[in-house]
């Protein structure tokens, strides 16, 4: 018996961060190619590793979802199709509780992190991008693993 909930970090209004890094690599690589028509190698180089982490960050950004998977004994929490910091797989008797914050760009959007408080202190993110304009719904993704797994344990739920 599992339970298993999809979050995708991207959506259409939210867009703007892949583009920009999209933009960011064309412009490195306009950089690091005119200063290897000078002969300077060294900055061609560190463009070209620039250019490969903004695109590969872009990719990711857009085609990635946070998956989780929740048994009564374990939660296991994997970022798909490409690979992703924070793949996680916890007991659930050492999760003390879930903690939700609401942050705010510049322009006034908010956006939200989440995160597993654990019984040794630690706390482990949950979602690593929550895309703007999406945070009800990794909040309701949180709630629904938090639902499922009353019978067996209560999580609460905290905002800061």
């Amino acid at each position: 018996m599992r339970l298993r909930v999809e979050y995708a970090w991207i959506n259409g209004s939210s867009i703007l961060v892949p583009v920009f890094l999209i933009i960011w690599c064309a412009v490195a690589g306009f950089v690091g190619y005119i200063r290897y028509l000078a002969g300077d190698f060294t900055v061609p180089t560190i463009c070209l590793i620039g250019i490969t982490l903004g695109l590969y960050s872009a990719v990711t950004l857009t085609i990635n979802k946070t998956i989780i998977f929740v048994s009564p004994e374990r939660i296991e929490v994997s970022h798909e199709p490409m690979p992703w910091f924070g793949e996680q797989t916890l007991n659930v008797c050492d999760i003390q509780s879930i903690t939700w914050k609401r942050r705010s760009t510049a322009d006034g959007a908010s956006y939200f992190r989440f995160w597993f408080n654990l019984a040794d202190g630690r706390c482990v993110t949950i979602f690593p991008v929550v895309a703007v304009g999406k945070p009800d719904a990794a909040l309701r993704a949180v709630k629904k693993v938090t639902d499922w797994l009353a019978p067996f344990r209560r999580i609460d739920i905290t905002e800061l």
